[in-house]
């Protein structure tokens, strides 16, 4: 079984990605992506506190008795050690965002970094997620991580989720079966960065000049196989990630709604690569 979509939002908040020129997405414009979502079946929505003020924009642009589901990220405010007072600053921060989103409850809710895991006083950041789950204002909690030395010598029984990069121009977590252990584990694989901020769905020449040429050549093989097979390049992004079965959901950043009408568009076609 293929991922289910999922609409990730920092563009919503954050002026973000190497090749978006437009900015963030007007609110106007976000308001007409999440209608276009519910009536087309997509209701995951991937955001944090981090990004710019995406948990207003969301909540203010939601459709009236919507059934999205919402998983957000906590802002740790960089702690060099946790204690019990902190986790009223935690819930005060949860209540803010739940509030801005205009939602009662989260999907699931994500540590941002591992290495918050790792310092003086972690028990009462996991004691306090595990209450948020006990309490019935999270589904499920989870982790960011960016390859597989993030998953060492951390408390990870706790964990629901494992958010994590995945493209097809970023197979290592594949390669290196830290997915399938974690599936195998019995974790959510939630993958991220499919378009490397939009790199991957641009031709070679409009890459910054700052990208070494060997990518650019690598590239342009791939520029030169989506033509042969009459494709774009968002077709064998997209193929790539709908063929990882242990994924639950892949994010896609979204910055326009013409954007993710090609998304999916392309996610409902059936290629035979």
């Amino acid at each position: 079984m293929k991922p289910k979509l999922c609409l990730g939002s920092a563009q919503f908040g954050l002026d973000y990605g190497i090749t978006n020129n437009k900015g963030k997405v007007k609110p106007r414009e976000v308001k007409e992506i999440l209608k276009y979502s519910s009536d087309n079946n997509i209701s995951l929505i991937d955001t944090a506190q981090e990004y710019g003020d995406s948990e207003t924009i969301i909540g203010n642009s939601l459709p009236e008795d919507n059934s999205f589901k919402i998983i957000s990220k906590i802002s740790l405010k960089n702690s060099d050690k946790f204690e019990l007072k902190h986790t009223k600053l935690w819930e005060i921060s949860l209540k803010n965002s739940l509030k801005k989103l205009r939602k009662n409850k989260l999907e699931a809710l994500l540590i941002h970094s591992q290495n918050d895991l790792q310092k003086p006083g972690s028990k009462y950041l996991i004691n306090w997620l595990l209450s948020l789950k006990d309490r019935g204002i999270v589904n499920k909690v989870g982790l960011s991580i960016y390859d597989k030395n993030d998953l060492i010598g951390i408390n990870r029984d706790f964990i629901d989720i494992v958010q994590l990069p995945l493209s097809i121009y970023d197979q290592r977590l594949v390669k290196n079966l830290t997915i399938s252990k974690l599936r195998n584990e019995g974790y959510t694989i939630y993958a991220r960065s499919i378009y490397l901020q939009g790199l991957i769905l641009k031709r070679s020449y409009e890459w910054p000049n700052w990208i070494n040429k060997e990518s650019i050549k690598h590239h342009q093989k791939l520029e030169n196989f989506a033509d042969r097979n009459n494709l774009k390049l968002i077709n064998l992004a997209i193929e790539y990630i709908k063929s990882q079965e242990m994924i639950e959901a892949a994010i896609f950043g979204i910055c326009s709604l013409k954007e993710l009408k090609e998304l999916n568009k392309s996610w409902r076609k059936e290629i035979l690569l």
